[in-house]
């Protein structure tokens, strides 16, 4: 045990530290020290140490555990190493870490008295096993810890000596208590954990009650000769193992730990000798010399070799990978084609509403050669400017919006030509009509001498017959309207495939789809 007064190398670095984990916290101060290491000679290192200050339902009640040493990878932890051969009283049987960042697993089956709990074994990896003395309990997914908790409760209500177990027991949320402890572990099942050494051989870690079944002390000190029980299998909603291991919170250096896993944690790994082997990547299980909890009855040990025809490969859980290649090829081209329909669809349009629009037909008239617009050119035109008698210029008359007033209404006529309209009798012959243009009125009452005259000869949107009669454009045309709807159905044709691709794509890579595969 480390007392930071009395050592003359320790350094105070002063960060306050919090670690939650999935049951329980502890808060403390960060320093460092030197560190040796009997089992490897002339090495010392200067390792980080939190001082705990505050712990809550940390340290196993009983274990009388004082501290605790991170063995995990070179990211979050130190390491040291050396198999004792004096620790262990059966061979070593190893599975392979299926990956570094922590000591993750493969766990192929589980049973419950020695029968499988027959899931998928994709189930009991999902999202990942790991082996963590950091966790307390034996944890699992919600669907295994549902089908294990299942069979356990069914193996109890079978036994004549079975307490009435409440349903908060088996959520964890209420204890079992005996007089001195006389807990009944034989009416509880063992539970089996079963690993691959390769892929034709298996072994199985046979977990006693009395491991999953942890004292939690004296009930109360009214009942000072009861002492309690908790369950020691949960289920898994959160881990200890994230490549973001640290965030701040308030003032404090915060470890996160969260992770839904199935996690190994220390109710079974103190029933066993347990061997972090990193330099050949795999994790050892073998029956330990340590003394077991309620010798009377039986202990856990390990079991093997088994035979094994499944594949390690497909018990491991395999997150689908959001970027599908072949996917996004497909659509780049389905879109491709749709873009190269909707351009030309797009100018289509944009030609056909200008082939209707009024300008256009304005347009087509003036440029066409024998067709005038124009009947009223103003002073070329209506206006003899070469007349003496021409009265002054009015853009107003012309317009029809002002009229000429003579006295007596003596207008000089004659200083206007006459306008001859002809008309076509047939394709032969044709007549015209040729008349003065007049409009006459009094101005008003104030001067009843004066009659006004107004110019009439108006614009006009009526045409002639036959070849000089105007036609309006067709608003309906019909290669405009065979070429659109074949470039719509060809768009149709990706939109909806490409549809098709999106709504998979976005299956493929949700929660529930993980769920159906596995």
């Amino acid at each position: 045990m480390l007392s930071s007064p009395s050592s003359t190398t320790y350094k105070l670095i002063g960060i306050s530290v919090y670690v939650p984990y999935t049951q329980g916290n502890w808060r403390g101060t960060l320093g460092s020290d030197l560190v040796t290491l009997t089992s490897l000679p002339n090495v010392t290192v200067r390792a980080n140490i939190a001082f705990i200050t505050e712990s809550k339902q940390f340290f196993i009640n009983g274990s009388n555990w004082q501290d605790i040493l991170g063995l995990a990878y070179r990211s979050i932890a130190r390491t040291f190493g050396g198999v004792d051969p004096g620790l262990h009283s059966s061979p070593v049987y190893y599975t392979n870490i299926h990956k570094q960042w922590c000591y993750e697993v493969v766990m192929v089956d589980v049973e419950v008295d020695g029968g499988s709990i027959n899931l998928d074994c994709k189930e009991y990896n999902f999202p990942k096993t790991i082996v963590n003395s950091g966790t307390t309990d034996l944890r699992f997914p919600i669907m295994v810890y549902a089908s294990v908790i299942k069979h356990i409760k069914n193996y109890v209500q079978k036994s004549p000596n079975a307490p009435p177990v409440s349903l908060g027991f088996w959520n964890g949320d209420i204890d079992l208590c005996y007089k001195d402890g006389a807990i009944p572990y034989n009416i509880f099942p063992f539970v089996a954990l079963e690993f691959a050494e390769n892929e034709h051989q298996s072994f199985k870690i046979i977990v006693a009650p009395q491991q999953y079944i942890k004292s939690v002390g004296k009930k109360d000190d009214k009942n000072p000769d009861e002492i309690c029980f908790k369950l020691g299998i949960a289920n898994s909603t959160s881990g200890k193992c994230k490549k973001k291991n640290t965030y701040k919170e308030g003032g404090d250096d915060v470890f996160s730990l969260h992770d839904r896993s199935t996690v190994i944690g220390a109710v079974i790994m103190e029933g066993f000798y347990v061997v972090f082997d990193r330099q050949n990547s795999r994790i050892g299980f073998s029956d330990t010399t340590c003394p077991a909890v309620a010798q009377m009855f039986n202990k856990s040990h390990v079991s093997g070799p088994h035979k094994f025809s499944g594949s390690v490969g497909n018990c491991a859980y395999a997150k689908p990978e959001k970027n599908n290649k072949t996917l996004v090829i497909v659509a780049y081209v389905l879109a491709g084609i749709c873009g190269a329909c909707i351009l030309p669809l797009f100018i289509l349009f944009i030609q056909y509403q200008w082939r209707t629009s009024k300008c256009y037909e304005k347009m087509k008239r003036k440029n066409s050669d024998g067709d005038s617009n124009d009947l009223i050119d103003e002073t070329n035109f209506m206006h003899d400017s070469k007349s003496p008698n021409a009265p002054p210029e009015s853009l107003g008359f012309w317009n029809g919006d002002i009229d000429l007033c003579y006295k007596d209404g003596a207008i000089p006529y004659n200083i206007f030509p006459f306008v001859a309209l002809e008309f076509a009798e047939n394709e032969q012959h044709s007549f015209k009509i040729i008349k003065h243009i007049k409009s006459v009125w009094k101005k008003d009452d104030n001067n009843p001498d004066e009659i006004c005259f107004k110019l009439g000869i108006a614009n006009s949107t009526s045409g002639s017959v036959g070849n000089c009669a105007y036609a309006k454009p067709e608003k309906s045309n019909k290669t405009f309207v065979i070429v659109a709807y074949v470039l719509v159905g060809i768009c149709g044709a990706c939109i909806l495939p490409l549809f098709i691709l999106f709504i998979q794509y976005q299956w493929r890579t949700s929660k529930c789809y993980e769920k159906t595969k596995r």
